[in-house]
């Protein structure tokens, strides 16, 4: 089976990119990402009221995503891979752009090693994250 194709806004998508159509993206306790995303009509959907508050009165639109069922820490080293769990090994998480068109959103921590060190690491999260219709989706077979 090949690589899924997703579609956003007219436009297929053979990798991630999700950064490139949402907003406002947040890292809360080094695992969950949120973000404001926009849908296939051009308008942006959160999870978050306008407070910025998990609203628990409306079920998630998918602008939430668990990053531990999808990232892993491998001898220091964030790696994709099917329930990671990375962020039982990992502290000091921050989200920021790739380059000055901020082509990507990397997430980098300070990643634990075998030897107990920990090391500064990072991944790219558009590598693998796509926005379909305003829901963070994970492709490439994750």
């Amino acid at each position: 089976m090949g690589t899924p194709i997703l579609f956003k806004q007219n436009v297929a998508l053979a990798g991630g990119d999700f950064s490139e159509s949402c907003i406002n993206e947040i890292l809360v306790g080094d695992r969950f990402l949120l973000a404001k995303c926009s849908d296939a009509a051009g308008q942006f959907r959160s999870d978050l009221d306008r407070n910025g508050v998990l609203s628990p009165s409306n079920p998630p639109s998918g602008t939430i995503l668990n990053l531990n069922d999808h990232i892993a820490n491998n001898d220091g080293n964030l790696v994709w891979q099917k329930n990671g769990g990375f962020s039982a090994s990992v502290k000091n998480c921050s989200l920021s752009g790739v380059g000055q068109s901020r082509r990507g959103l990397l997430l980098t921590c300070d990643a634990a090693r075998r030897d107990g060190s920990f090391v500064r690491s990072a991944i790219n999260l558009d590598d693998k994250i796509a926005n379909y219709d305003s829901k963070l989706t994970v492709i490439d077979g994750f």
